[in-house]
């Protein structure tokens, strides 16, 4: 831990200890805190408990997990918490830095891991980008929200209920999508649509591993399957630079498609990425 991490994770255990000698002169009438990792997690959230809860998200719009650092407002929010929301799988890297430290300190914050269920033998944290694993998601944050709010536990189930209807419209709209295709292999920039791949017997190709710029070999060797694979376009997020998926783009033909795998707007942007994953396998 770094002299700037020391500093906040010290602010932030005081703040801590405050909210929890603080914690009786609350108003009854306040909404209890939930704190999310991501945007998408706010979406589950607000679809399962609607307004009765506040919701901080802690990656803003933009960021990328692998280099994100939380701002003293942030951790203050998260030290006012009853619930924190987290991606849980072991490769998200912000988590692993910043919360789970954080998340240890605190007496009166529970935790729900969103991955429960889901597999985590690989480095794609992405598991929210499949229905699969977004229904896994929505009944962790769930199960999390009822015991935070026992009152609300029917209407949380009701919520529920709809929430994976509309993933199950979801998953049938993907499938009909991709019935069509051919080809079975994408081309990204970042590798987040393993887990979309992997439910619907699709190859995702990625330029980049790892957080990392791909080496001039690494490249030219994505260049060259591109090329044979007459790829359509190439599928690039926000978090993330597109200098290097700019020259596969210009090389090939192929435009660069803008998907944001963290929006808060997930049923939206799902479709969107299944949209353009689809077109990019059309022949």
């Amino acid at each position: 831990m770094n002299a700037y991490e020391s500093i906040l994770f010290s602010f932030v255990m005081a703040l801590l200890a405050m909210a929890s000698a603080c914690g009786s002169e609350k108003g009854a009438d306040e909404r209890p805190i939930v704190v999310v990792t991501l945007l998408p997690q706010a979406y589950f959230v607000e679809r399962l408990a609607l307004d009765s809860v506040q919701v901080e998200v802690m990656i803003p719009p933009g960021a990328g997990h692998s280099t994100y650092e939380p701002t003293a407002g942030q951790l203050s929010a998260l030290a006012q918490a009853r619930l924190y929301v987290k991606v849980g799988h072991p490769s998200f890297t912000f988590e692993t830095a910043w919360l789970d430290k954080v998340v240890r300190g605190s007496t009166q914050l529970r935790v729900v891991d969103s991955s429960v269920g889901v597999n985590r033998d690989d480095d794609d944290p992405h598991f929210w980008m499949a229905p699969d694993g977004a229904r896994l998601m929505a009944r962790n944050i769930a199960a999390g929200l009822a015991l935070l709010l026992p009152e609300k536990a029917s209407d949380i189930s009701s919520n529920l209920a709809a929430l994976e209807k509309d993933i199950d419209s979801l998953d049938a709209e993907i499938k009909g999508l991709l019935a069509g295709t051919v080809s079975k292999r994408f081309y990204v920039f970042h590798p987040a649509f393993g887990h979309f791949a992997r439910q619907y017997g699709l190859e995702q190709v990625a330029i980049e591993h790892g957080h990392k710029e791909p080496s001039p070999d690494e490249l030219r060797r994505v260049l060259q399957a591109a090329k044979a694979d007459g790829a359509k376009a190439i599928l690039v997020q926000p978090q993330y630079s597109k200098e290097a998926a700019g020259v596969v783009a210009a090389e090939t033909g192929a435009p660069l498609v803008e998907v944001d795998p963290e929006s808060r707007q997930w049923l939206a942007s799902m479709r969107q990425a299944a949209r353009a994953i689809a077109e990019a396998l059309a022949k």
